[in-house]
């Protein structure tokens, strides 16, 4: 053989040698991890069956085992929540100028600039005097005082009621005025609420009520030294307050000028102050209507609204009246104008001169509790129900206002008002009001 060929089959042998190597190295390794893989599943196995036989004596213990767990979690979890509760009591307690509600709106408005109001100032903001003011808050606080809650301060008993008269001053929105305060949207409108129920509840009895005997005779007085209409003790008119559309029935809250409104009814006395009310009658009531479904035609239907007393005028015994204008039915307790149809002479003229004269302190009163409570004058966005108790609050404030004196500002009149519809109820046959009327004419002729 050549060297060649020598060294050729040299080198196939060696090859050989070292793939053969490889084979054992491999069959090794896995050998090795078979044997591993069954001593893992033995071992599982033995394990297993130590588990089956172990089972059985330790499910007796399972239930007691389980319900100990079970109070120690429920008694570690009630550690727990009374840490937390003492650390957060703690914690309230000890940063009590650093309020949890940190997303609320400063109040430094009111905490440190109403406060330092001048008189003026305070009744241009206010509507009143901080006389009228302080009356107010005094008389409210045992309805409206509120207790601190462990995570959140009251709101005190004036800020409440400074709230609710921005509100009714203003006719802002509840977001401007919580802005202004420092208060949400929200607690505004609780404020409002819960204001105008106790000025409705503890004030209203007290300043607009059915006057006495004797008050009656002082305001017939007034009325006789002013105007010159004797027995007269009061005008009745109604007056439109506007609304947005209410969900139901909104048809009926339209009046005949075209736009929703409540109706409120109001007598009031020679001094601009109201003695009765009525308020929330839709908006396409006539006035004839509301007091037709009103205590006050109630009580005087049944003679329980005018004292008995009479003053002979003109041959005839004439009681205590109202006065009213043509939209109202002619009663005995209610004096109406004559129908013009082009035949009144001057007597009948001069009558329903003095008695649109005398009217006027009906008229004025309006201006002025429109000027002071600007919620009446434009459309009012609240709760229809909210909207009532608002008006009647109104009415309440401004008897406190005109009968504490109060500042009224003439630039609140600047504003007009939406047009009020007017109506006319003809006179169909002649009633007992009619010899009272005569009696008037004749006596005003003189």
């Amino acid at each position: 053989m050549s060297d060649a060929l020598i060294s050729a089959v040299i080198m196939a042998d060696q090859v050989e040698i070292v793939l053969f190597c490889l084979l054992i190295i491999l069959y090794g390794i896995w050998n090795r991890m078979w044997m591993n893989r069954l001593n893992g599943h033995v071992t599982r196995r033995k394990r297993k069956r130590c588990q089956q036989s172990k089972l059985w004596d330790g499910f007796q213990h399972l239930e007691e085992e389980l319900s100990d767990e079970l109070q120690e979690h429920e008694a570690m979890e009630k550690r727990r929540r009374l840490h937390m509760n003492k650390a957060v009591h703690a914690f309230v307690h000890a940063q009590r100028t650093h309020s949890l509600w940190t997303h609320l709106t400063s109040s430094d408005w009111w905490d440190r600039v109403a406060c330092n109001f001048t008189d003026a100032q305070w009744v241009e903001n206010f509507r009143m005097s901080r006389e009228t003011f302080d009356y107010i808050c005094h008389n409210l606080t045992p309805v409206l005082q509120r207790s601190d809650t462990r995570f959140r301060l009251c709101i005190p008993v004036r800020k409440r009621v400074a709230v609710a008269l921005w509100k009714l001053a203003t006719n802002a929105k509840y977001r401007n005025v919580g802005h202004l305060f420092g208060v949400g949207r929200s607690t505004v409108c609780k404020c409002v609420q819960e204001v105008c129920k106790a000025i409705t509840e503890i004030l209203m009895p007290i300043h607009i009520s059915i006057p006495s005997a004797e008050r009656f005779a002082e305001i017939a007085e007034h009325f006789e030294q002013v105007w010159e209409m004797p027995q007269c003790v009061g005008a009745i008119d109604c007056t439109h307050i506007p609304i947005v559309a209410p969900q139901e029935y909104h048809y009926d809250y339209v009046n005949k000028k075209d736009w929703h409104s409540v109706a409120l009814q109001v007598v009031v006395d020679g001094q601009c102050l109201f003695w009765d009310l009525c308020a929330g009658f839709a908006g396409s009531a006539n006035d004839s209507h509301v007091i037709r479904h009103s205590k006050l035609w109630t009580l005087a239907s049944a003679g329980n609204l005018l004292p008995p007393d009479t003053k002979r005028i003109a041959g005839q015994d004439v009681g205590y009246y109202i006065i009213g204008g043509s939209a109202y039915p002619l009663q005995t307790w209610l004096m109406r104008p004559i129908p013009d149809r082009g035949r009144l002479n001057n007597c009948q003229h001069q009558y329903n001169l003095k008695l649109r004269l005398t009217r006027s302190v009906v008229e004025d009163a309006f201006k002025r509790l429109k000027g002071r409570w600007r919620c009446l004058l434009k459309r009012n966005d609240c709760d229809l129900h909210l909207v009532v108790h608002m008006i009647t609050s109104c009415c309440v404030l401004h008897n406190l206002c005109e009968e504490h004196q109060d500042d009224f500002h003439e630039e609140w009149l600047t504003d007009k008002e939406l047009a009020q519809p007017v109506h006319v109820l003809p006179e169909t046959c002649p009633t007992e009001g009619n010899s009272i009327r005569d009696a008037l004419v004749e006596y005003l002729s003189l």
